[in-house]
C-alpha cells in the first residue's frame, strides 16, 4: 500500500455520523452546523474523522485494521474543525480511545440516555516541604515553619462539558486549622471566593458566656467558583496549623458526649456541589470526598470521589445555615 492511499469513509457513513450527534461536535459540544443565505441550503463546520488514521503518514494509523474497518463507522466520530485540527496536531494527548470514549459519551448524551458528566476529581495532597517566595529579602527558620504544614486542594473537571456554580465545602481534620491560603493554579477569569466558616451558637434567656483568648485556627472552609471549563483544574495552597493540645482535647471530649450515630459519622472530608447543563436545563449533583490525616507526619490526603452522599454517613452540622 502506497503513503498516499487513504482508506476514506463511504458516503452512507459521512452522512450518518453527524447526525448521530446532531452535529454536535464530540469534544468541545459546539453546535458545527449553521443556516446558508440560501433558506434551501445549510454550512457544516465540522467533519467525519477517521480514529485511527486513514493513511499509513497519518495520526493515530493502526496497521492491524483492515481497510473495511478504517472506512467503518465505528472508526469514524464527528468534531468541528477547530478540534479536528487540534487532535491530529497532537496524538500522543488524544489517543484512539480517547476519541473512542468521546464517540461513545457525545452519542449517550444526545440520545439522552442518563448522560451525566463524570464526576470531578477531588485531591488534598501534603508538600513535603513549604513553597518560599523568590523575591526578598526574609528569613526563616525550620523552627519558625514546625507548627506549620502546607497542603495543595486540587478540583478538576475531568468532562468535555463546563461544570456550573460549584460550591465546595471542606471540614480539614479537627488537629489542623487552617491560618492562610493562596490560589496556585487557575482557568482565567473565574470568580473563586474561598472562606473560613466557624460554629455559631445561639444564647436564649439569661446567661453569661465568656471566652478567653485568640480563636484555634479555622478547620472549616467554604469555596466557590462561577464554573469550571472543561479538562480543567483549580489548585489552592492550604497552610495549616495544629491546634493547641489543651483545644484539641476539649473538641474530643465534648465530641464524645454527642449521640453515637454523630461520632460515627464521617467528619473529614469535602464535598462539591455544582450543576452541568443538559438539553437547554440545569442539573445539580455532588461529589464528596473523605479525607485522611497522618498524626504522626500531619498529612492530609483524599480517598476517590464518590455520589452516594446518603449512605456515607458525613456530618455536616458546622456548615448549618
Amino acid at each position: 500500500m502506497s503513503a498516499s492511499h487513504r482508506d476514506e469513509f463511504p458516503s452512507k457513513v459521512i452522512a450518518a455520523v453527524p447526525r448521530r450527534v446532531a452535529y454536535v461536535c464530540s469534544r468541545c459540544r459546539i453546535t458545527a452546523i449553521a443556516a446558508h443565505s440560501d433558506p434551501m441550503k445549510s454550512v457544516t463546520s465540522g467533519q467525519v474523522c477517521h480514529i485511527r488514521g486513514a493513511a499509513p503518514n497519518g495520526p493515530r494509523y493502526d496497521r492491524t485494521q483492515t481497510n473495511e474497518q478504517r472506512k467503518s463507522i465505528d472508526n469514524a466520530l464527528w468534531l468541528c474543525s477547530v478540534c479536528s485540527d487540534i487532535v491530529d496536531k497532537d496524538e500522543l494527548k488524544f489517543p484512539p480511545p480517547v476519541l473512542e470514549q468521546w464517540k461513545k459519551e457525545t452519542e449517550a448524551w444526545i440520545a439522552g440516555n442518563a448522560m451525566i458528566p463524570s464526576l470531578p476529581t477531588i485531591t488534598v495532597a501534603a508538600n513535603a516541604g513549604f513553597t518560599m517566595p523568590m523575591d526578598g529579602p526574609y528569613e526563616v527558620s525550620h523552627s519558625q515553619l514546625a507548627p506549620y504544614k502546607e497542603h495543595l486542594l486540587t478540583i478538576q473537571n475531568p468532562n468535555e462539558v463546563v461544570l456550573h456554580t460549584l460550591e465546595g465545602k471542606v471540614q480539614f481534620p479537627t488537629p489542623e486549622g487552617v491560618v492562610s491560603w493562596s490560589l496556585v493554579d487557575s482557568p482565567a477569569g473565574l470568580d473563586l471566593v474561598v472562606r473560613g466558616h466557624r460554629l455559631e451558637m445561639t444564647a436564649i434567656g439569661q446567661f453569661v458566656i465568656s471566652r478567653k483568648g485568640a480563636s484555634s485556627p479555622n478547620p472549616n472552609m467554604k469555596i466557590k467558583l462561577d464554573r469550571l471549563p472543561a479538562r480543567r483544574a483549580v489548585t489552592l495552597r492550604f497552610i495549616t496549623e495544629k491546634v493547641a493540645s489543651a483545644d484539641h482535647l476539649a473538641l474530643e471530649d465534648l465530641f464524645s458526649l454527642l449521640p453515637k450515630d454523630f461520632q460515627d459519622s464521617k467528619r473529614h472530608w469535602i464535598r462539591v456541589d455544582y450543576q452541568y447543563e443538559r438539553k437547554g436545563i440545569f442539573l445539580e449533583h455532588s461529589a464528596f470526598s473523605e479525607l485522611t490525616y497522618d498524626k504522626t507526619t500531619r498529612a492530609i490526603g483524599s480517598l476517590a470521589c464518590r455520589d452516594d452522599l446518603e449512605s456515607m454517613n458525613i456530618q455536616e452540622s458546622s456548615f448549618d445555615g
